[in-house]
């Protein structure tokens, strides 16, 4: 008789982990990676979007062959994650940084002292259901749009850590609403892109993905994937979550 398992992804700071577990809840195998943050600068916190796949690569080849389980018995796969990242891709998929701004990544703070300044401040403030600060998405796409223009401007889409795994996994892209709730660019009454809000901070609402519900799915494992990873083509991927 064929198991069945459901894999869950988690893009940590300080790791990455990969656990398999049976649909009632039991975990039948975990792996992990650790990894580094760099600080260029003060205030500055990267990581490589492709050190996080390499390391999802690993851990979802370890915990298959620890529990022995075959590619089919997996029924599906959520990936959550470190928020507030900002990923930039090309409309072919290419990522246009090895030094994504993390979610403790402080270089914004001279952009949010003046957007807290602009008469949109305090609407945005409400739209949004947060305060201006650095951490939040929005202003780092900002940053990039003042101090790296050429990756601003080539970019597609920006995507938060979890959601450049997703990619990787499906060829598709999206984000959920607890993930795009950390963008500062989200209406929290909707659920959709605050055009006025998106607008004020001088940022294209184009390069932002479609907002999914967590539990949506949002695609299925890839040939090229399923090759890397040891997975069944076509395998369900949801949306996932942010980790806070």
């Amino acid at each position: 008789m064929q198991r069945k398992f459901l894999m869950g992804i988690d893009i940590g700071t300080q790791s990455t982990r990969v656990a398999l577990l049976t649909p009632t809840g039991d975990v039948a195998a975990v792996a992990g990676r650790a990894q580094e943050m760099q600080t260029p600068r003060a205030g500055w916190a990267e990581q490589d979007p492709d050190v996080w796949w390499q390391h999802t690569v690993e851990c979802i080849r370890e915990v298959m062959a620890t529990a022995q389980v075959a590619p089919g018995e997996i029924l599906g796969i959520g990936v959550g994650g470190q928020m507030h990242g900002a990923v930039p891709l090309a409309d072919d998929g290419m990522l246009l940084s090895h030094g994504v701004q993390l979610w403790c990544d402080k270089r914004g703070a001279d952009l949010v002292d003046a957007f807290d300044q602009m008469p949109e401040a305090e609407a945005a403030y409400h739209r949004t259901g947060n305060p201006p600060v650095a951490n939040w998405t929005g202003f780092k796409m900002q940053w990039m749009l003042e101090h790296q223009p050429d990756i601003y401007a080539g970019t597609w889409k920006f995507v938060v850590p979890k959601d450049y795994i997703n990619y990787r996994l499906t060829d598709v892209v999206s984000i959920d609403e607890s993930e795009a709730s950390g963008f500062f660019l989200m209406d929290a009454a909707t659920g959709d892109w605050a055009a006025d809000v998106v607008g004020a901070l001088g940022l294209d609402a184009e390069k932002l993905p479609p907002i999914r519900r967590s539990s949506d799915v949002i695609g299925g494992v890839t040939p090229g994937a399923a090759a890397a990873c040891g997975l069944a083509e076509g395998t369900s991927v949801v949306a996932g979550g942010g980790d806070m």
